[in-house]
């Protein structure tokens, strides 16, 4: 019997292996700030509300950078499912409206 070739692994893999390194690395950065808040806090430098919040905004940002690239990327034109979104807020904006 002939040993079975090994297979490339598929697109859909790749993608998954992608989306958890993303995942993990986005973890550590988070989990980064938040280390260095405590010790913020701990020395005194910043109040402790504020010091444990500095994840909280660095992602919010990120958060709202990305949303509004999104929301202006014209590089595909076809409807996806969250135009269906668009659709009802602007179906809804317009009954105010009038």
């Amino acid at each position: 019997m002939a040993a079975a070739e090994p297979r490339a692994p598929s697109g859909r893999g790749r993608l998954w292996q992608g989306l958890l390194g993303v995942a993990i690395s986005l973890f550590f950065v988070y989990y980064m700030l938040m280390r260095l808040g405590r010790t913020l806090a701990e020395r005194g430098m910043v109040n402790a509300l504020a010091a444990m919040a500095i994840p909280d905004f660095v992602f919010l940002g990120l958060a709202v950078w990305m949303f509004y690239r999104s929301a202006t990327d014209r590089a595909d034109q076809g409807r996806g499912p969250g135009d269906l979104i668009w659709d009802v807020i602007e179906r809804f904006g317009h009954k105010e409206a009038a």
